[in-house]
């Protein structure tokens, strides 16, 4: 097994910097669309699985993130562990 074979990277034959990939994952979720760095984002996370899998998983955790602040005044959910409440709040009163 030669290196190339272990990074998915260089197996898929497309190459995805951190930048673009940090630059355009929150353009990539809003639906905009962008440069020429946009498309090889694209590209790669259409044939990439395990990036397609990360893509997928941030953006179900923006909508989580959204929902749970949707009415900040409504009911706790009542699977929320009590001390969880209690932490959240003690933390609170000490921060001031």
């Amino acid at each position: 097994m030669n290196d190339s074979s272990r990074n998915p990277r260089e197996r898929s034959g497309a190459t995805v910097g951190g930048n673009v990939a940090s630059t355009d994952l929150g353009t990539a979720t809003a639906g905009v669309r962008v440069s020429g760095a946009r498309k090889a984002f694209d590209r790669h996370v259409g044939i990439c699985r395990d990036c397609r899998d990360y893509v997928d998983s941030y953006v179900r955790t923006i909508a989580l993130e959204e929902s749970a602040f949707a009415d900040p005044d409504g009911p706790l959910p009542e699977d929320v562990p009590e001390e969880l409440v209690h932490g959240i709040l003690a933390a609170r009163r000490a921060a001031g």
